[in-house]
């Protein structure tokens, strides 16, 4: 019996150094018999849908030219562009089948192409655990492009190990308006006639009350 208990403990021992949905077998000196002992699997630790993850980055660099005929023949340009980011995101959910069983963002690496450029970060959920996963907004290339990797989640030291393949596809456009423009007439001096008016010009009547008319003298009869 104490060889016994002496393999049991160092079967427990070999525990964390195989997979855990495997079957250790030993041989005790004692009876000569066979057993078996399992380890359990990822599913009695924690559980999650997600077998691999795909984010969509999009950006949309638009750029706007106003092209501007001058009256000497000259041609002034004016650009301004408006930049559109959004950041490809996705959430990876676990659910413990222990109450003291948890995870944290200390428990999860990202490795491969995007090793760098992607962050994440634990939220509040009702049910479960769960990580939201974002393309780093400071990380994203203003280029079509797709990156891939893997997410590795290592819990209970060692004891509970999972790796998720990750693709992340940005797409890059740029589109452009161009508004034209025609130059513009010369303003008309202030005062000056208008040519263009199908009407002569007038005098200017008189401003004013106008003088009284002098008096003329009524001749007187003899009489």
């Amino acid at each position: 019996m104490k060889k016994l208990a002496m393999a049991l403990i160092a079967v427990s021992l070999l525990g964390n150094a195989v997979p855990l949905d495997q079957t250790l077998s030993f041989l005790t000196s004692e009876k000569k018999q066979m057993y078996s002992l399992s380890t359990g699997s990822n599913e009695d630790v924690f559980m999650t849908d997600t077998s691999q993850i795909q984010m969509t980055s999009r950006v949309v660099k638009k750029v706007r030219v106003v092209r501007k005929t001058q009256a000497d023949g000259s041609v002034s340009e004016d650009t301004r562009e408006t930049l559109t980011i959004v950041e490809g995101t996705a959430e990876l959910t676990f659910i413990p089948q222990r109450p003291d069983f948890d995870l944290d963002v200390e428990n999860i690496s990202v490795t491969g192409e995007i090793a760098d450029v992607l962050k994440v970060e634990r939220t509040d959920a009702e049910d479960g655990i769960v990580f939201r996963i974002a393309h780093d907004r400071q990380e994203i290339e203003f280029d079509n492009r797709v990156e891939k990797g893997e997410i590795q989640i290592t819990a209970l030291g060692g004891f509970y190990t999972c790796t998720i393949p990750v693709t992340l596809v940005t797409t890059y456009r740029k589109p452009t308006d161009i508004t034209e423009l025609p130059a513009e007439t010369p303003s008309q001096q202030p005062g000056a006639p208008d040519s263009s008016s199908p009407y002569p010009s007038q005098p200017a009547e008189p401003t004013g009350t106008p003088a009284p008319a002098p008096e003329t003298p009524t001749p007187q009869t003899e009489g």
